[in-house]
């Protein structure tokens, strides 16, 4: 199991209400501080083979933490592609996956 934070200065966008829910003073926090944790099961069969074979990606860690970290920096390089040309700066801290999802949940919301 690994536990991590992801930090940012650029706000998150329009998230649904029910994201904030648990914790409704963090929406318009400056820095935000998501919290993401990583729990790994892999057998006793495949750990022995992971033991003895040569880690070329922090994907084939049998470390929680390195492939938590691996993720989170994916997610913070995903998160420049919501870069406005204007500003130079990101519209959202969330992955551009992230955004389109939420954009998608919210026409959707809209037209219900």
């Amino acid at each position: 199991m690994a536990l991590g934070y992801f930090v940012s200065t650029a706000k998150t966008g329009p998230l649904p209400d029910w994201f904030w829910s648990a914790c409704p003073q963090a929406q318009n926090q400056c820095p935000l501080f998501l919290k993401a944790s990583l729990h790994l099961h892999v057998s006793s069969v495949q750990s022995d083979e992971l033991l003895h074979s040569k880690h070329s990606h922090p994907l084939d860690s049998n470390h929680t933490s390195d492939v938590l970290r691996f993720v989170l920096e994916q997610y913070n390089a995903l998160s420049w592609l919501t870069c406005d040309p204007a500003t130079q700066d990101r519209r959202s801290c969330l992955p551009v996956h992230f955004v389109v999802l939420t954009q998608m949940y919210n026409f959707i919301m809209n037209m219900l």
